[in-house]
C-alpha cells in the first residue's frame, strides 16, 4: 500500500512539474508573441496619417536605419493626447523649415531627445524647441536662429545619436542640443521583453509578483522593478539585440559618438538636462553609476568641450499625470535653454561675421 501511494505521489509531482514547465513555457511564448504583435502594429498603422490619439504606436512607424528602430511617420495631422500635432514630409514635428541647406545669416540648432523635448501632452508652437529662436534672436542679431527639432517619445540616448547621425547632420548644426532625462539608459516599455522581476527564473511567477505587489507611485521616468529606488530596467528585459542600447556604457558611446560628429561639422554640444549638474557630487536623475563611471563621463565631458545647460521645474509647470512639462513648463524649459547657450551663439555668430569679411 505505502508503495502505491509513493509510486501515485510520484506521478502527481511529475505530472505537476511537467506542467508547470508547460505553462512557463507557453507563457513564455505567448509574451514574444504579444512583443511581436505590438513591432507588427507599428507597420499596420504606418498608412495612418490623420491621428487623434494617445498611443505612441498611432504616431510611429518602423524605421530601417541602425539603432533608431522607429521614427515618428511623415505628414501627420491631428491630436495626440489632446493636443495638436502635425509632422512635415522628413517626420519633423510641426516643422516649418523643409531646406536642408541652410540660409546665409541663420545659426542652427538641433535637438535630440525624447518626450521631454518632443512635446508629450503640449501643442505644436508649444515646446520649448520651438519657442527657442524668437527668444535667442535679440542677443544674436543680426543672425538668425533657427531650431530643428527630432526628438521623438521614447528615445534613449543611443537612439538619439541614430537621429542625428541619420538625419539631423544634414542640416549643418552649429548647436547640438541633446535633452537628457533619468530614463536615457533605458529602451521604451514596447521593446522590453515579458515581466522584470522573475523570482526562480520564472516568467509566471513575475507576472504574479507585478499583479499583486500593488500600483508603482508615480514618478517621472520609469521605475524599475528590480530595485525600486532605480529606473533601470533589469537587464533581463532587456532583448539580446537591443543590449548594445542601455546601461552606462551604451549611454558614454553615444555621446563621444555625438561629440565626433560635431567636431567634423564645427558644432558645440550643449547637454540641456537636471540629470548632469555642474557638481559631481550631487543626486542626479537615479542614473546608478558603478564605481568610477561618474568620475569617468564626468571627465570627457570636460574633454569633449560639452556646455552643460541645468534646467528645473515648479510642480506647476509639469503635468501631474506623468511628470512631463506642460506649456508653462515649455516656456520656462526655452527661457533657461535661451540663457544658457545665448553667450555661446553669440560668440558663433560674431566668428561667422569675420570670417565673412576675410
Amino acid at each position: 500500500m505505502a508503495k502505491t501511494w509513493r509510486i501515485k505521489l510520484l506521478v502527481l509531482g511529475t505530472s505537476l512539474i511537467l506542467s508547470l514547465l508547460g505553462a512557463e513555457l507557453a507563457f513564455r511564448l505567448y509574451l514574444d508573441w504579444r512583443r511581436g504583435q505590438d513591432l507588427a502594429q507599428l507597420e499596420d498603422n504606418k498608412s495612418l496619417t490623420r491621428v487623434d490619439t494617445i498611443y505612441l504606436g498611432k504616431i510611429i512607424r518602423l524605421s530601417d536605419k541602425p539603432d533608431l528602430i522607429y521614427e515618428l511617420k511623415p505628414k501627420l495631422s491631428g491630436k495626440y493626447y489632446g493636443r495638436r500635432l502635425t509632422t512635415n514630409a522628413a517626420g519633423l514635428r510641426g516643422q516649418r523649415i523643409t531646406a536642408r541647406e541652410k540660409p546665409p545669416g541663420v545659426l542652427r540648432i538641433v535637438g535630440i531627445g525624447d518626450s521631454y523635448m518632443f512635446g508629450q501632452r503640449v501643442a505644436d508652437g508649444e515646446t520649448y524647441m520651438d519657442l527657442l529662436p524668437r527668444l535667442l534672436e535679440p542677443s544674436i542679431a543680426p543672425k538668425r536662429a533657427e531650431a530643428i527639432n527630432l526628438a521623438v517619445p521614447g528615445y534613449n540616448t543611443t537612439m538619439e545619436r541614430a537621429s542625428l547621425e541619420h538625419k539631423g547632420m544634414a542640416y549643418s548644426p552649429d548647436m547640438i542640443v541633446v535633452g537628457v532625462v533619468g530614463n536615457d539608459w533605458d529602451l521604451p516599455d514596447f521593446m522590453l521583453e515579458g515581466p522584470m522581476v522573475r523570482p526562480l527564473g520564472s516568467v509566471i511567477l513575475g507576472k504574479l509578483h507585478q499583479i499583486f505587489r500593488g500600483p508603482p507611485t508615480l514618478k517621472p521616468t520609469p521605475r524599475s522593478e528590480r530595485a525600486a529606488h532605480r529606473f533601470l530596467h533589469a537587464k533581463e528585459a532587456v532583448p539580446p539585440r537591443y543590449r548594445h542600447m542601455v546601461g552606462f556604457s551604451s549611454f558614454f558611446r553615444a555621446l563621444g559618438r555625438i561629440q565626433r560628429f560635431a567636431a567634423r561639422a564645427g558644432a558645440k554640444v550643449v547637454l540641456f538636462s537636471d540629470c548632469l549638474p555642474r557638481s559631481s557630487s550631487q543626486v542626479d536623475c537615479d542614473f546608478h553609476y558603478q564605481p568610477g563611471e561618474k568620475r569617468t563621463l564626468w571627465q570627457h565631458l570636460d574633454r569633449w568641450g560639452f556646455t552643460r545647460c541645468e534646467w528645473s521645474l515648479d510642480p506647476a509647470q509639469r503635468f501631474a499625470q506623468d511628470g512631463h512639462p506642460n506649456a508653462a513648463g515649455h516656456r520656462e524649459l526655452a527661457r533657461q535653454l535661451g540663457r544658457c547657450i545665448a553667450p555661446l551663439l553669440k560668440r558663433r555668430g560674431a566668428a561667422h561675421l569675420a570670417a565673412g569679411r576675410r
